[in-house]
Formats: structure tokens, C-alpha cells, sequence
């Protein structure tokens, strides 16, 4: 498919938000060849910048038009993958992770080493060069937009003089794709990134000791939220699977292995070493 990227450049310093929108595919199971494919929007206003899954956009779309809100709209459950926030003017990094009953607020700092490259394409009319890095455990390599007067880029990616176009590691775990801009000329707030009820903030340590507490017992927020399994027909997990009062230890056992095979990090040196149960 041939994507086309709609950008207003006279307006690109005068408009308040700007939204960049990428198709990203990548392996959940670096073992395996199965490519999964997203939209991901990362939004630029005042200073400061939000990656975040598509499903947001919509959810908060749905909501603020009070419009009827149907699984059927999102495919499923919607997608309410991990949300990074970065002030532009540091390395500092929010990453919010979802969990069933709580979200993580990951605080933690990411600057890449970029070597750029005399080497350069033309995409979409736009002339893009090559920059490389080795960052979070995997070597990178980006191309990027000096037109686009953003040094921003997918994820935790920034630093280059121009927005990150195509970005993508050399054992194509991930690939970032730039399909589209758009621009408005006030703050687009997107609610539901900030609306999030029992937010836990947390280092990187203080996350991995957190997550290997999750895999030891997948369910253990059914005791603390008074779950009533004799009253409903059960409750359904954030991948859709549906947990009922005869199938809590089958269930435990399916997320405990799902943890282990969807265990590849776009940060490959924060990988979470899980033990075989």
C-alpha cells in the first residue's frame, strides 16, 4: 500500500499541536516470524511530546462526541498499550504501562548516540538522511526529515536534527513507518492519556521487581478487588481473555506463558529474565 503524508508546512512552526502518525510493526515473540502491525500517534505541543497508541485517539474521540462505545470499533478490547511522555527539553522519560487493575509510571532517562550519514533518500518529495545508533541493546538505524524542524522521533527515539521518518533495529524486531501529519493550530489534549486511576510510580527497579511479583501470580488483583465470581459470568483480562471461577489456574498458567514468549522490548537490555513454571 502507498502511504501519503499530508504535511502544512507553512503552518509547521505556527500551529500549537502537531501529529505525526506511524505504522509500527513488530514481534511480540522474537523467536518466531509473526509480524504485528499498529498505529501509534506521537503528539508534539508545548514543549513536550506523547507516543501512544491509536486506540487512545479513538477511545477519546468516542467519549468526548458521547458517542456509543462498542468493542466492535477497535476489533477486540481496544489497545491500551504502553504511553511514553517526554519533556523536549531533557532525557527525561514517562512511560505509563497498563496492567489490569493498576498503571506503572516508569521514570527513566534515554539519550542516543547518533552517527550520522552522508547517505540520503528521497521519500515522498522529502529528502531523507541516514543516522545510526546502538541504544537499549539493539543497533539502530534511522532516516530522518531536516524539513521537519522536529529533533523528535517514535517511542524514546529523538536527538537528529529533523523528525525521525523510518526507524527500524537490524534484526527487524521493530519498524517504524511515518504515514502521515497533521496540524492544529490549538492544544490537542487526548483525555484518556490522562486519566489513568491508580497510577504507581516506580524506577526501573522498582518496575522489574513489580513485574516479577505479576508473574508469579497473574491474578493476584482478583483477591484485592473482590472479584465475585458466584454474582457474574467472570471477567475479561485486557487481551480479551475471559476469567471465571473454574478456569483461575488454567488461566494463571496461559498468562505466565504469554509473559514469557511476548518478552521482546523495544529496550532489549531491560529485558525481564522470567523463570520456567
Amino acid at each position: 500500500m502507498k502511504y501519503l503524508i499530508f504535511l502544512l508546512f507553512p503552518f509547521l512552526l505556527s500551529a500549537q499541536t502537531h501529529r505525526f502518525i506511524y505504522e509500527v510493526n513488530y514481534k511480540r515473540d522474537s523467536t518466531e516470524n509473526t509480524i504485528t502491525k499498529d498505529y501509534y500517534h506521537l503528539d508534539i505541543a508545548e514543549g513536550k511530546s506523547s507516543f501512544y497508541h491509536r486506540d487512545y485517539f479513538i477511545l477519546d474521540s468516542l467519549l468526548a462526541s458521547g458517542g456509543e462505545i462498542s468493542f466492535a470499533t477497535f476489533g477486540g478490547q481496544p489497545k491500551m498499550s504502553n504511553v511514553v511522555k517526554h519533556d523536549l527539553k531533557t532525557n527525561q522519560f514517562r512511560e505509563l504501562e497498563l496492567m489490569e487493575y493498576e498503571v506503572f509510571d516508569i521514570s527513566s532517562e534515554a539519550q542516543q548516540k547518533w552517527n550520522l550519514k552522508n547517505e540520503t533518500k528521497i521519500f515522498q518529495k522529502m529528502t531523507l538522511q541516514k543516522a545510526e545508533t546502538n541504544w537499549g541493546g539493539r543497533k539502530w538505524t534511522a532516516w530522518f526529515a531536516k524539513l521537519i524542524p522536529f529533533n523528535s522521533g517514535p517511542y524514546k527515539f529523538y536527538g537528529l536534527p529533523g523528525l525521525i521518518v523510518e526507524l527500524k533495529d537490524d534484526r527487524n524486531n521493530f519498524q517504524y513507518q511515518l504515514i502521515k501529519s497533521e496540524n492544529y493550530p490549538e492544544t490537542k489534549k487526548i483525555q484518556t492519556l490522562d486519566d489513568f486511576p491508580q497510577v504507581v510510580a516506580v524506577n526501573y527497579s522498582q518496575y522489574k521487581k513489580k513485574m516479577l511479583s505479576l508473574y508469579e501470580d497473574p491474578l493476584g488483583f482478583i483477591n484485592t478487588t473482590n472479584v465475585n465470581f458466584e454474582n457474574s459470568e467472570g471477567i475479561f483480562l485486557k487481551d480479551n481473555t475471559l476469567v471465571k471461577a473454574d478456569n483461575v489456574r488454567e488461566v494463571r498458567k496461559a498468562q505466565q506463558i504469554k509473559m514469557r514468549r511476548f518478552n521482546n522490548p523495544v529496550e532489549l537490555d531491560k529485558i525481564i529474565d522470567y523463570p520456567v513454571k
